[in-house]
């Protein structure tokens, strides 16, 4: 009897795990409510679920207000699914911390879409073909740390929309190919975000304010863009900076706007823009190198007619993993070998130009000259040992 009781209860607590984490993928759902009930999905057990793939087209944010676990709803690929109404909350749920949406048709997020979500602290909303953010879309996501909205139609961001959320560390908006830094405005006003990713969208300058109200920044990516212009103050509010990356934009001469005191870079990307070879840019790079900073460039810039389209899979790696280092030592070699032969060719210049000089004199004095006088103590040129 006690057996077959410690059995049972075995196999309650496997199939409860079993329960906590449920996929539901491409089965050509359409109501969740309905599937919810006639499945009878566990509203005590669940913890991560996955609905991505299906046919979900409106969902009645109060599906999951009774999951008691739930930590992470995935609704991606469900290519018609949009918000009953433009201020309506898209989910209910006290615990959920989790929310991918991607590839479906959330345009616009307003001041109550993701208000009853008091423990977000992941959102992604990936290629939904969104055009704009409430700036107090999340004033009710104390918690949120990392947001994602890559490839949709922003055309600008907020300057306050994260200024209140005082835990956020990671926001991507790569791919939105009509936004553009704003002139005169910080693109964003946070304290804590750190890692920030605008590769592949119509970025054209860096002006003065862009990045002034971001002190705790650590990675910047903004390859893949048109940038042709940094103002000389572009990173001097942005001290704890590590890492940069500029590959594939239209920059002439190297950012020395970089090199404050202080500076923590440890990695420069600038592969891919038609630099110009100055000496400038030889004793900025002569600098950093010296800085411990790893620098990746290339001597011959690579353009396009378009600008190339960065993948999410590749950009997602920036938050997992460090860059690899990548040092091109030959190129440096060359520069400093190039710096060595010119300051040899100058002094080889001098040499002779004194040289002549001399030559010259001596050849204008008459054969009869008394170099004697010359001499501090006449009597020494007649010496003979």
């Amino acid at each position: 009897m006690i057996k077959g009781v410690n059995f049972l209860l075995v196999f309650c607590a496997v199939f409860g795990c079993l329960l906590a984490d449920s996929n539901y993928i491409n089965g050509n759902i359409t109501d969740l409510a309905k599937f919810i009930e006639t499945e009878n999905v566990s509203k005590t057990h669940s913890e991560d679920l996955n609905f991505s793939f299906n046919l979900i087209v409106r969902v009645n944010p109060q599906v999951f207000v009774n999951f008691t676990k739930l930590t992470s709803v995935n609704l991606d690929h469900n290519t018609e699914f949009k918000l009953n109404h433009e201020n309506d909350p898209v989910l209910e749920s006290s615990t959920l911390s989790a929310f991918s949406c991607n590839e479906c048709k959330i345009t616009k997020i307003s001041s109550n879409t993701f208000s009853l979500l008091p423990e977000l602290q992941i959102l992604f909303l990936n290629s939904n073909g969104l055009t704009s953010i409430a700036p107090d879309a999340f004033k009710s996501n104390a918690n949120l740390a990392k947001l994602s909205f890559k490839d949709n139609k922003l055309k600008e961001l907020p300057e306050n929309l994260v200024e209140g959320n005082l835990k956020l560390q990671v926001l991507h908006i790569d791919n939105n190919r009509l936004y553009n830094f704003p002139k005169a405005r910080p693109i964003l006003i946070s304290k804590s975000l750190k890692i920030f990713t605008c590769n592949g969208c119509g970025i054209t300058e860096i002006h003065m304010e862009t990045l002034s109200k971001l002190p705790h920044l650590t990675t910047l990516h903004l390859q893949m863009n048109s940038i042709s212009h940094m103002h000389e103050l572009s990173f001097a509010e942005t001290s704890q900076l590590h890492v940069i990356n500029l590959e594939s934009n239209n920059l002439t001469k190297p950012p020395v706007s970089i090199l404050t005191e202080g500076t923590v870079l440890e990695e420069l990307c600038l592969g891919g823009n038609p630099i110009e070879w100055t000496f400038e840019s030889y004793e900025f790079y002569y600098k950093l190198s010296h800085n411990s900073c790893s620098i990746a460039v290339q001597t011959v810039a690579t353009t396009t007619s378009t600008t190339p389209y960065l993948t999410t899979e590749k950009t997602d790696e920036i938050d997992n993993i460090a860059m690899a280092e990548v040092v091109n030592p030959t190129l440096l070699d060359a520069l400093i070998a190039t710096y060595l032969l010119v300051c040899v060719i100058l002094e080889s210049l001098l040499f002779a130009a004194i040289s002549l000089y001399l030559a010259r004199i001596v050849q204008t004095k008459s054969k009869d000259f008394d170099y004697s006088t010359s001499v501090i103590n006449p009597s020494d040129i007649y010496k003979i040992n």
